[in-house]
């Protein structure tokens, strides 16, 4: 129940974050992606089938916040979500440089896969921007996986205790 309720907070939180704060934050055009960045991270700390589910709201709130492609942004974010979570299992041991490759080649996978179902006008403009997005959202995805990381985990005093 806790961890549903922090992935919730998380959802909400990034949500609100990608909505009011990501254009503030531009730099050289890019701008971060607060909902990708939390799926990966979450996708890590869940199992794929979570993870999936993580980033089918996230692709829900990315899309009503954009106001169009809606199954693009639910599909991508959806199988972001089950991939990082499946790479978890594979190889993944509490290492930051797997987050950053994950985050990065995730990223580009994400945005890749979204051009395959809704093409933008301005292709070369989306792909030149890609580098610092997917720079920006491994450093956020970072953050937002020791944080919630930290959230989920129980409190050793408390396992003490129980002890």
């Amino acid at each position: 129940m806790k961890r549903t309720l922090i992935a919730i907070f998380l959802l909400i939180v990034a949500g609100a974050l990608q909505s009011r704060a990501a254009d503030q934050m531009k730099i050289s055009g890019s701008a971060p992606d607060f909902l990708m960045a939390a799926t990966i991270a979450m996708g890590l700390l869940l199992d794929p089938a979570l993870g999936a589910v993580f980033g089918f709201g996230a692709g829900l709130v990315q899309a009503s916040i954009v106001g169009l492609s809606f199954g693009g942004f639910i599909a991508s974010r959806t199988l972001l979500g089950f991939g990082v979570g499946s790479l978890r299992l594979w190889f993944f041991q509490e290492n930051p440089l797997v987050l950053v490759a994950a985050c990065l080649l995730g990223t580009i996978a994400c945005e890749g896969l979204l051009f395959l179902i809704e093409p933008v006008r301005s292709s070369s403009a989306a792909i030149a921007q890609l580098p610092m997005e997917s720079v920006y959202n491994a450093v956020l995805a970072l953050v937002c996986y020791f944080l919630m990381r930290r959230a989920m985990e129980p409190r050793r005093k408390e396992l003490e205790v129980r002890s």
